[in-house]
């Protein structure tokens, strides 16, 4: 072990619970900038399965190499059955294969791992202690699901509480990306050595300060979730404001659940492409081109970890409507936009109002600046080089 801490480059097998893939390219984006950062410095291969319903064999192998970056997205075939037991047990059987084949054609080729970074509990936790038990291998957790934050983990089943409990304290530490978020998991009895380390957050090489629309341009991304999100009263509050002469755009990127059903709203209140605009699932690439356009975001969540849209378009200069739902009101204040408390419809509707008459006063490289360095791929990767080095120390 103390030869190993006084390496400068790790090995590291990454098993992230959600990356993009095939099915949704914007799903664990934020968990593949955690594992970029990281790989800007040491050897880095990432092993990822998924089931697919329509995959015409049983597995399926996509593989990328970048510099020290390595990616593996094994496909295996999802099995659909009446009986929920039996369908739990072959699609855990064949995610179990999936894994190992993965891990043993393309893993063992490439690198073989000093340790294991699991982004996010669940199977690929389990998977890790595992290693842990066999192979001797040390592993860490970073955290940044909603689970804890909401009462979700006390109505999952005892065994899973039982096994999540028992691979947090197994693993030689955990990360998580904001104190709140921390706070829940240590209530919930997932003890261990915890760091804060936030999410990556990307900057546009050409930031527009200054919109240079027509009309005001206001933007949310979420998944379309609205007992999550609470995206029915943003809507609710652009016909507060329609309805008093203002005139803007309000667009939404982002699907889900309740997309139907948010549209349908829309244009109840007759304001579909008219003043709400839907673009759907939508690549990264296309979210941050699409910050340069706004004006100012709104973030209604009832509940974040962290918000990584939020802290992007402070990173873009772009100021922000945010409800105090667990993530954002640690770098939100005064200076970069509004806060409101979660679930308000009325300090909804009136923030809105005043940052339609307002959103110009901000200043935009005041609000770059206020996030920028502590959000950085830089900063990330420094952050946790430290919490590697502590496993050797």
């Amino acid at each position: 072990m103390d030869e190993l801490g006084n390496q400068n480059k790790y090995n590291i097998l990454a098993l992230p619970k959600w990356y993009p893939n095939k099915h949704d390219p914007q799903l664990g984006i934020f968990l593949k900038k955690h594992i970029l950062a990281v790989a800007q410095k040491h050897n880095v291969h990432v092993l990822y399965v998924v089931g697919d319903k329509n995959l015409n064999t049983n597995f399926e192998f996509v593989n990328s190499t970048n510099g020290s970056f390595y990616e593996t997205v094994v496909y295996f075939s999802y099995a659909e059955c009446k009986i929920p037991p039996m369908k739990l047990a072959v699609n855990s059987i064949m995610y179990l294969l999936a894994f190992f084949l993965g891990y043993f054609r393309y893993v063992k080729k490439n690198i073989k791992p000093d340790f294991i970074h699991v982004h996010i509990f669940g199977r690929t936790s389990l998977i890790a202690y595992f290693f842990k038990v066999f192979r001797g291998l040390p592993y860490i957790v970073s955290e940044q699901s909603s689970l804890f934050i909401t009462d979700k983990f006390s109505k999952r089943s005892f065994l899973y509480r039982m096994l999540i409990r028992l691979s947090a304290r197994k693993a030689n530490l955990i990360t998580s990306v904001s104190e709140i978020l921390k706070t829940r998991m240590i209530n919930y009895g997932l003890k261990n050595n915890y760091f804060v380390i936030p999410n990556v957050v990307e900057v546009s090489n050409n930031i527009i300060e200054t919109s240079k629309n027509d009309k005001i341009i206001v933007l949310t991304v979420a998944d379309l979730y609205d007992s999550v999100k609470n995206i029915s009263d943003v809507i609710k509050a652009v016909k507060n404001a329609v309805e008093m002469g203002y005139e803007f755009e309000y667009h939404i990127i982002g699907g889900g659940y309740d997309v139907v059903f948010l549209m349908d709203m829309a244009e109840d209140y007759q304001l579909l492409n008219k003043y709400v605009f839907f673009h759907g699932r939508q690549p990264n690439t296309f979210v941050l081109d699409f910050m340069q356009k706004i004006d100012f975001l709104i973030t209604n969540s009832n509940y974040e970890t962290f918000s990584v849209v939020t802290a992007e378009a402070l990173v873009n200069g772009k100021p922000v409507i945010s409800t105090k739902c667990g993530g954002p009101e640690s770098f939100v204040d005064s200076k970069t936009g509004i806060l409101i408390e979660v679930d308000n419809l009325q300090q909804l509707k009136d923030a809105l109002i005043t940052m339609l008459k307002t959103y110009q006063n901000y200043d935009s490289q005041e609000i770059i600046h206020s996030v920028k360095d502590k959000f950085s791929y830089q900063s990330i990767e420094n952050q946790f080089n430290k919490v590697y080095l502590s496993l050797f120390s």
